[in-house]
């Protein structure tokens, strides 16, 4: 497909896996309420969800999916809005995770996911870095997506939270949150692909499979994945990360402390 898609507006579904990411815990001072949200593809949303959070005081998008995703939806709301759409692959030459069929056929238990995620944190942690600068740059609020906001949203929350002091416990508890809202996402991207005429791009795995889920053990085995590397932040100190950098995104996203 050469030209991207954009879905008719009553075929738009809200946000099925969005949260303000305040909540999570840090050992020093707490992110502000407001500043930092993670979400699946807020390309299939509607108008009136994207002009509230723009209101809210959204300011800037980051867009984990690949090229190709890219091309099979976008948003047409967010110049408009005044919002900045900023596309960071982290897999860039496939889509989302869960279409990848045979190439992930050997995952077969959440903690083979993490090794996944570990081994694609490894070799993109540029990326997150280039992400983490984009947030710290941000003149406002900054919302960060995938497809279905699980797996490479998760490395992007986990690589922030770490930067910020959040505890591993805490790291994979916001992880393991999405798997209460994954039933919805899934349905909302099956919508997205019928609409789009793609409605094989969500149906390779079965719904309880791993890949499709968000278990406390995939975020703990990439946790522990990493470790002998030096852990999170030292894989991304060693891809760019610098006290200055992790300074400006403390000053972004946190009060007190």
């Amino acid at each position: 497909m050469n030209s991207p898609v954009y879905l008719e507006e009553a075929t738009r579904t809200p946000l099925a896996n969005l949260r303000d990411l305040s909540g999570v815990p840090l050992a020093r001072g707490s992110i502000i309420p407001g500043m930092l949200w993670r979400s699946d593809d807020i390309s299939l949303s509607p108008e009136t969800q994207v002009r509230s959070l723009a209101q809210a005081g959204l300011s800037t998008i980051i867009d984990l999916r690949s090229a190709d995703e890219l091309k099979k939806s976008v948003s047409p709301f967010l110049s408009a809005l005044g919002i900045e759409h900023r596309h960071v692959p982290v897999l860039s030459d496939v889509s989302d995770p869960e279409s990848l069929g045979d190439s992930l056929a050997n995952i077969d238990s959440a903690q083979a996911v993490g090794t996944w995620y570990a081994q694609t944190f490894s070799n993109r942690a540029g990326t997150f870095v280039t992400a983490l600068d984009i947030i710290a740059n941000s003149t406002g609020a900054t919302l960060f997506h995938c497809a279905a906001g699980k797996d490479r949203t998760g490395m992007l929350a986990a690589a922030i939270f770490t930067v910020l002091g959040a505890s591993r416990d805490d790291i994979v508890a916001d992880y393991a949150h999405t798997d209460t809202n994954i039933a919805a996402v899934m349905g909302r991207l099956a919508v997205a692909a019928k609409a789009s005429e793609n409605e094989n791009n969500h149906q390779v795995f079965e719904p309880d499979h791993p890949l499709l889920r968000a278990q406390a053990p995939t975020m703990e085995s990439m946790i522990d994945a990493l470790e002998p590397a030096g852990g999170i932040r030292e894989i991304l100190r060693e891809a760019g990360l610098g006290q200055e950098l992790e300074v400006r995104l403390r000053n972004k996203l946190v009060v007190g402390g």
